[in-house]
């Protein structure tokens, strides 16, 4: 979604961390827990490598602490040490086959790999295990839309709302999954439904603005990306999309200047490409046709695999007279 927030290796999975059971008496359970709750705390703040030696030293207290083997390997997983996450999650499950947030853990990183069998394999049987966890479905369910597996994917994240109806984060992924039928309606019912739960979050607006520009509402798209912007005016693909939408409503100046702002704020060769792309196509009906080029230039020297950037610099150079037509923008 809109902020990039997410870890690079557990990019759209939501994490399971369990808390401590009851130590063995010979353990000092103040020592433990504590340590067990700052690894918690670490692994949800992104803080990995921390996150690891505060496990680390839980399982130095208790060899056979299976719940610290589990959250160490979701914390090697998301530091991008998927063997020794693997050696992590093999071990507590060798502790504890009944541990179902392991099961599930290590799904999380076979899927991550692209070994979608296996993972769900391990995500059946964590739901075998513990079929009221919401996140076991919401996580397969992610699994079965990597393999284009859709309507199982919608069937996952129904569970998993019915089980937590208040999770906007299972909303969401269901709207993404009933927009790629093409069920605009339905994912804008979801979009809704999430904000209704959570109307301070701009990421959510921001998604049901891009929602509503595919669903050809841009007076309405627009609504929700300024209220995104409210709520984070730093939120560089907000300007992005909401300069896409002025185009649609011919409001180029606008819409230029909300590209330069998504510019500035850009991270990433792939994402500024597109960015100059759209910037591109907001110069040429303002007459400003070098301006145009040399975003479409710029767009290429950054992405040339995107046909779509040469396309719009031949057409640049064909008729620099803005065409009504046949302009397709990267989204």
């Amino acid at each position: 979604r809109g902020s990039r927030s997410r870890s690079p290796s557990w990019a759209g999975r939501q994490r399971s961390p369990r808390s401590p059971g009851r130590r063995p008496s010979a353990v000092s359970s103040t020592d433990y827990d504590a340590q067990f709750e700052e690894g918690l705390e670490l692994l949800e703040e992104a803080e990995f490598e921390a996150a690891i030696e505060c496990f680390s030293v839980c399982l130095a207290l208790d060899p056979n602490a299976f719940e610290a083997l589990g959250n160490r390997g979701a914390a090697k997983a998301m530091h991008g040490d998927l063997a020794g996450a693997f050696t992590d999650f093999d071990a507590a499950l060798g502790l504890n086959p009944g541990a179902s947030f392991a099961w599930e853990s290590r799904a999380n990183a076979l899927s991550d790999l692209g070994r979608y069998e296996e993972a769900l394999s391990d995500y059946a049987e964590a739901i075998r295990l513990d079929p009221s966890e919401a996140l076991h479905f919401m996580n397969r369910a992610s699994t079965l839309a990597a393999c284009d597996r859709v309507p199982e994917a919608i069937d996952d994240l129904t569970r998993a709302i019915e089980l937590d109806p208040l999770s906007t984060l299972a909303l969401t992924r269901r709207a993404d999954q009933w927009a790629r039928l093409g069920r605009l309606e339905e994912s804008l019912d979801d979009f809704r439904r999430a904000l209704a739960l959570a109307p301070g979050d701009p990421e959510l607006h921001y998604e049901l603005g891009r929602m509503r520009t595919r669903s050809g509402d841009s007076l309405g798209a627009l609504d929700s990306l300024n209220r995104a912007l409210e709520l984070e005016p730093e939120a560089g693909p907000a300007y992005d999309a909401r300069g896409v939408v002025c185009w649609q409503l011919g409001r180029y100046e606008q819409a230029l200047a909300d590209h330069t702002s998504a510019l500035r704020r850009a991270e990433g060769d792939s994402e500024r490409a597109s960015i100059h792309n759209n910037r591109g196509l907001a110069h040429w009906p303002l007459g400003d046709i070098r301006g145009a080029l040399a975003d479409f230039e710029r767009a290429i020297a950054l992405d040339p695999t995107r046909a779509i950037y040469h396309h719009n610099r031949g057409r640049a150079h064909a008729d620099p007279d803005f065409p009504s037509q046949d302009l397709v923008r990267a989204r």
